[in-house]
């Protein structure tokens, strides 16, 4: 094998490589950006499920306040 093959492998094995970390760099950035968009959807729902819960709370505590108040009502007549 002389030196010209040798450079022409080697320029070769180079620029494969190089593409290869180009590839994978577009990938993780692709995949920072997915988990990035999920963390903030994630962090939107858990947004809602804790004022679903709140407002759940305050329902069934204005049902049992109405029901007792009424139950007070029927006792005291």
């Amino acid at each position: 094998m002389d030196v010209g093959h040798l450079i022409t492998i080697v320029l070769a094995a180079g620029g494969a490589l190089a593409g290869a970390i180009g590839v994978m760099y577009k990938t993780i950035m692709q995949l920072n950006k997915d988990q990035s968009d999920i963390r903030e959807e994630l962090g939107e729902m858990r947004g809602k499920n804790d004022g679903i819960e709140r407002l759940s709370t305050e329902v069934l505590q204005t049902v049992h306040n109405a029901v007792n108040k009424k139950s007070e009502d029927h006792t005291n007549k």
